[in-house]
């Protein structure tokens, strides 16, 4: 029988990624390497995180517990992993704009985002600069609303979509859509939309799309979404029978928006030190919401590392 691990407080995600104590890649998820178009990333060590950020405010996108217990936690794990005393302060951004724009007019001085994203903005922004560290990791996932707080019962439609992300592990199409969209993707392009599947007879799964995380989750000017997530659920689609409905929901709102039922999913990005096997853990892991709401993640369908994304001096 599986084991349903219940993670109280989702600051736990945030601080092993700022602090840098991620573990080795969770066994069966597709690991991300950096794109060779341009943007080198700078790998940095604690000490030099330390110097780079000690005193400063850090951008986070949007979390449920309050900042203050964030920024708390950043600092204690700091000191008990690497015997330094930090003052770091953490600010909050409910879109990837609103944090581009707060660091442009230095209200924050550092972006914590997935690798490949600062890499992809890093290759489009001649301002900015990628800090990276080896330890960081990421896992990504599909959140789900429990139907019991997350002990048994999983939404009708979990299960389909956790056989549809073993598939395409297993016959490679998952390492196929990484390098398409991700590693050899253009940096003189911007990712585009994929055709859904229309299913006859089929139920309808309206998952949620912010655009904050390309490029992965990504939305043209035109409203239209695009990138290795579409394309990852375009696929989902098929092999699970869905009809995917894309809703766009700003990342500051995703958690009331799966509560309030408007959607049914929405895409989620772990630190893999709760992690040791994707095709157990990550299946049933619960993460508990305010409100005392519980969600449940899906098996992980990419790895990444983190990033440190900053100005240029």
């Amino acid at each position: 029988m599986r084991k349903s691990i219940i993670i109280v407080l989702l600051a736990a995600i945030i601080v092993c990624t700022l602090t840098a104590c991620g573990q080795p890649v969770a066994k069966g998820t597709t690991m991300t390497s950096a794109s060779p178009n341009g943007a080198d990333i700078i790998e940095i060590s604690p000490q030099d995180y330390y110097d780079l950020f000690n005193g400063k405010t850090l951008g986070v996108l949007y979390q449920i517990q309050p900042e203050e217990a964030l920024q708390k936690g950043i600092e204690a794990n700091f000191k008990y992993k690497h015997g330094m005393d930090c003052s770091i302060k953490v600010v909050y951004f409910d879109s990837l704009t609103d944090g581009l724009l707060m660091l442009r007019s230095d209200k924050i001085q550092a972006l914590m985002v997935m690798r490949f994203t600062g890499r992809y903005l890093a290759q489009r922004n001649n301002d900015l600069i990628i800090y990276g560290s080896e330890e960081t990791s990421y896992s990504t996932h599909m959140i789900f609303k429990s139907d019991d707080q997350g002990q048994t019962e999983k939404p009708a439609q979990f299960e389909g979509v956790n056989a549809a992300i073993k598939n395409m592990k297993e016959d490679g199409t998952l390492d196929k859509l990484s390098k398409q969209w991700i590693t050899d993707f253009p940096a003189s392009e911007e990712p585009s939309g994929a055709a859904m599947p229309v299913i006859s007879g089929g139920e309808t799964l309206r998952v949620g799309i912010s655009g904050d995380e390309p490029p992965l989750d990504y939305i043209a000017a035109d409203g239209t979404p695009g990138g290795f997530n579409v394309a990852v659920l375009s696929e989902i689609g098929r092999r699970a029978n869905l009809n995917i409905e894309l809703v766009t929901v700003n990342s500051g709102a995703r958690f009331a928006a799966l509560q309030s039922g408007k959607i049914d999913s929405f895409f989620w990005y772990a630190n893999t030190h709760e992690l040791t096997d994707t095709t157990t853990a990550a299946a049933t892991t619960s993460v508990q919401s305010a409100g005392a709401n519980y969600i449940v993640q899906s098996d992980s369908y990419l790895y990444t590392r983190g990033a440190v994304l900053s100005l240029k001096k």
